[in-house]
């Protein structure tokens, strides 16, 4: 209202600066007041409880790191005690003719201590991992906070520009003169920040703003600067075949170093448990050479950070979907249409926590509930996550009322039939007596419902079904499955007909004792939970299937197959940004070791080995060479006429480009051979 009221003058832009020293603060203001002109200005700091702590007069005589005298930019400095809490500063400006407005607020977060980051440093880059931002990667990064000052500060909040939004870090407490580090766990997002290099980034560091906020308004920032080097290698992926088992989605297969790749056969094998978790798992071997090169180790993330590079590749998670339940996508994969039209429908169903059958993020309607007790009351299954299975609807016909037209049509079933509301008077006279008036989701007898649900992983063997009602007004207490249309909404008008399927053998005559009397408190071998609608005008009829798709993690039972080495034109699609002489390996060796570097253009290549006095032992290379990673490989027990002692080598490198390509490149690295 005050700015409104006063749209005729306008406010000065005001900035400041705060220096520490012992335990003092200097604050400096600098207040541009020309497009405002002011003939007066005072800044007054406030703590957020609106307490005094200094009014500064403001000086436009060109002493004051003001600009020039009557140039109307007024500035001055103030020296308080540090604070542990934060201040807001309010500007009360003189205009001409007199009249004086206060702009409150106009500075805030004002910080009198010091509070930094003493060191940082990369925990984890996802491609090559050579703990340098490349282009293309996601970065992981760890640092310290080092408090300055005596005081303590609580509820520190660590914000990062670029970042993602949602992700910060925080401390609970800091002390006076104390530093807190945080230590790396993969595994866990709140020991650390990230960002993205994106693929084009061609500068040379990445500048990344921490914002650091406590409980008493302090608002510390700092920058990080972080070196960006070009990837070696360009980033590039290999098809793979899922040969067997039955886990939805691929792995996705990163060529990280196309130097170490081998035309060789690897085969990925889920693992079923991994210790301690249980955790599902892959193993990684060489078939070719018949090497394991991965035991045992837990999935991979989507983003490569927790894979090793073995033989010049690493695994990310891809579209392998690792939470339990229904998979979570469409036809073909989390559902399928066997046979006959598609009677369901998500629509409409409302936000049950139901993991498949989710159109649009609305909802699922089909599931075993990823949060289970927080879906289903009390109540969880007892059918573990590893043990949902595929299973296949077969529907009976229905009239418009749902009457089963032949009630002898062999994929009718006996279900248990469970009411909402039990314990409370009919609220309808149409519906059905109540036999067992207890609370919760209580059990009333078994009815026919116009299907039949086979289990596709355990010899097509019939299983167990259940429905629910509600005694409720809306409700539909009658004694038949019969959920609503797409129109009524299964929550909107409150017929809450739901449906269960049970991992029990079924029984058409015979209960079973492991379903329970109230299905909502109490633990049932139940598999899956559908609240689907009725799709459109559809009704069910004989002919019509359903499939519903479990979401099965890699397994002993999952193979995957492919060879890095398929693609075709591999060194084209990978030549390096510039010339580079990498390590060994082995580094020590014997008899032999593989030298690797990198020519960014076709060039002329001299590799030279020397002992320790200087004298040349080998020739390796001599000859012009196209562009590319590059590979030699020095046996030391093939040089003719010598026999090459256990020792300290040198292995040089001397290269430039051909054919009107800039560029020359020597290099020296060192190498023992252990006999």
């Amino acid at each position: 209202q005050q700015v409104y009221s006063n749209l005729s003058n306008v406010m000065p832009q005001v900035s400041y600066s705060v220096t520490t020293s012992g335990a003092q603060a200097t604050i400096s203001f600098v207040a541009d007041a020309r497009t405002a002109n002011a003939s007066s200005l005072t800044m007054n700091l406030m703590t957020y409880y609106d307490s005094l702590v200094a009014s500064v007069p403001l000086a436009d005589d060109g002493l004051h790191n003001d600009g020039n005298a009557g140039d109307k930019v007024f500035g001055k400095s103030v020296q308080i005690p540090q604070l542990q809490v934060g201040l807001y500063a309010e500007a009360v400006v003189a205009y001409p003719g007199g009249k004086v407005l206060k702009w409150p607020r106009i500075l805030n977060n004002i910080t009198t201590t010091k509070l930094s980051v003493p060191s940082y440093s990369v925990a984890s880059d996802n491609v090559n991992e050579d703990g340098i931002p490349n282009p293309g990667e996601n970065v992981r990064y760890i640092f310290s906070l080092k408090n300055y000052s005596s005081f303590a500060f609580s509820n520190l909040t660590i914000h990062a520009a670029p970042g993602p939004a949602v992700h910060y870090l925080s401390v609970a407490s800091l002390s006076g003169n104390a530093t807190y580090s945080f230590s790396y766990d993969q595994n866990n997002p709140a020991t650390y920040l990230a960002f993205d290099v994106p693929k084009d980034y061609r500068n040379p560091t990445m500048k990344i703003s921490l914002m650091v906020t406590d409980s008493n308004y302090n608002q510390w920032i700092d920058t990080l600067v972080f070196p960006v080097n070009p990837l070696v290698y360009n980033l590039y992926g290999t098809p793979l075949i899922h040969e067997a088992g039955p886990t939805q989605g691929n792995f996705t297969v990163w060529i990280v170093d196309s130097a170490r790749v081998k035309n060789d056969l690897y085969v990925i094998r889920g693992v079923d448990s991994i210790a301690p978790g249980p955790l599902h798992g892959y193993s990684v071997k060489d078939s070719t050479t018949g090497i394991v090169l991965i035991q045992n180790h837990p999935l991979p993330d989507s983003l490569g950070h927790t894979s090793p590079i073995v033989d010049g590749f690493k695994l990310l998670l891809g579209t392998i979907d690792t939470l339990p339940g229904m998979n979570s996508g469409g036809q073909g994969v989390g559902w399928n249409i066997p046979s006959g039209k598609r009677d369901w429908s998500s629509l409409d169903a409302g936000d049950y926590n139901l993991e498949g059958f989710n159109v649009s993020g609305t909802g699922g309607a089909i599931g075993m509930g990823r949060d289970w007790g927080t879906a289903f009351g009390a109540g969880t299954s007892t059918v573990t996550r590893d043990n949902l299975h595929n299973v296949l609807v077969k529907f009976a016909t229905v009239d418009s009322a749902f009457k089963i037209v032949n009630p002898a049509d062999p994929n009718v079933s006996m279900a248990y039939r469970f009411v909402r509301h039990a314990s409370s008077a009919l609220a309808d006279p149409s519906f059905l007596p109540i036999v067992n008036a207890n609370a919760g989701y209580a059990f009333q007898d078994r009815r026919p419902v116009p299907l039949a649900v086979f289990d596709e992983e355990n010899g097509n063997q019939r299983l167990d079904l259940g429905f629910l009602e509600n005694n409720a007004v809306g409700g539909l207490e009658d004694g038949k499955y019969d959920p609503p249309s797409t129109s009524s909404g299964i929550e909107t008008t409150v017929p809450r007909e739901y449906l269960f399927i049970f991992a029990t053998n079924y029984n058409a005559v015979n209960f079973n004792p492991a379903i329970p009397t109230d299905i909502l408190d109490s633990n049932s071998p139940m598999m899956w939970w559908i609240v689907a609608t009725m799709r459109g005008s559809n009704l069910f009829a004989a002919g019509d299937e359903f499939e519903i798709i479990a979401n099965h993690e890699p397994s002993t039972r999952d193979i995957w197959t492919f060879n890095p080495s398929v693609l075709t034109n591999v060194k084209q699609a990978s030549v390096p940004y510039s010339f580079a002489l990498m390590q060994n390996y082995p580094n020590p060796f014997n008899p032999s070791t593989t030298i690797r570097y990198d020519l960014p253009v076709i060039s002329k290549v001299t590799i030279a080995i020397y002992n320790v006095l200087g004298q040349k032992v080998r020739t390796l290379v001599n000859e012009i060479q196209n562009a590319g990673p590059q590979l030699q490989v020095w046996n030391s027990k093939n040089d003719a006429g010598s026999n090459v002692a256990s020792g300290v080598y040198f292995y040089r490198i001397q290269s430039h480009g051909l054919s009107g390509s800039s560029g020359a490149f020597t290099a020296t690295k060192k190498m023992v051979l252990l006999r």
